[in-house]
């Protein structure tokens, strides 16, 4: 009995067929987690824009005066940016 022998007796195909199932199971949950996360963190958007505001409203009304000349010099970036 050679190596290569045992090694097709220990790992036969269903291993992998696990293995891919398994992967499937771990990047459906880490979907998951990260569209909870998102949608967790549109819905506290606004209480974190006013809370902007209150910390520093210069900082909020510096960035729409950028965006408007992103928007006059380079449109494409200024789309880009505003999205």
């Amino acid at each position: 009995m050679t190596y290569h022998d045992n090694f097709e007796k220990r790992y036969n195909s269903s291993n992998a067929i696990v293995g891919i199932l398994f992967m499937v199971v771990v990047l459906f949950i880490l979907f998951w987690l990260a569209k909870s996360v998102f949608t967790i963190l549109a819905w506290l958007a606004p209480a974190l824009f006013v809370a902007a505001l209150i910390i520093d409203y210069r900082s909020v009304l510096n960035y729409g005066k950028w965006l408007v000349n992103q928007l006059k010099n380079n449109t494409l970036n200024g789309i880009l940016f505003q999205y």
